[in-house]
């Protein structure tokens, strides 16, 4: 039986690659002399199914947001498992070839896979990267959402299991 891969609560583990995508010598440089500001700039899009707003703090960094939100759009459409938005999806060709065999996938991407599964192991299961068969049949968020049956329920549990990824 053919399993598959949704990472699930994703923002919070694609927000850790993007805080972690910094220059630390810069940033260092920098922290030892911020010029801080109280009212910061900011940004709010609806990316991912959510609100993401970024605020910044430093002065004279508002140019940081547009590169900030290219970043979390190109992270948005490796990481989709919506059928109409999957084109360039990583995570969906992982899904795809899941149980047949492996995909290659840039280091962002494994990078976001290895931690959801170590968030997995930490939970002991409680949080399970491999959800998605079994949330998927809710549609949430579609104009076709609905309540499964159990039969559907009975079927998607076998696919669930965070200890098969590799």
């Amino acid at each position: 039986m053919k399993k598959t891969i949704l990472i699930t609560t994703l923002l919070f583990l694609f927000l850790s690659i993007l805080t972690g995508c910094t220059n630390a010598k810069e940033e260092a440089k920098e922290s030892a002399n911020p010029n801080l500001i109280t009212d910061p700039y900011e940004r709010t899009e609806f990316l991912m199914g959510t609100v993401v707003t970024i605020k910044i703090y430093d002065e004279g960094k508002k140019d940081v947001l547009d590169p900030v939100f290219e970043r979390i759009k190109w992270l948005a459409d490796h990481i989709t498992v919506n059928e109409e938005d999957a084109a360039n999806s990583e995570v969906a060709l992982v899904n795809e070839k899941a149980g047949i065999g492996p995909v290659k996938v840039s280091d962002d991407i494994y990078e976001l896979i290895e931690a959801g599964k170590d968030y997995s192991i930490k939970a002991e299961g409680s949080y399970d990267i491999t959800i998605g068969p079994l949330t998927n049949l809710w549609r949430i968020g579609y104009p076709d959402a609905r309540k499964p049956e159990q039969s559907e329920i009975d079927a998607a549990l076998p696919l669930i299991n965070y200890q098969e990824v590799q």
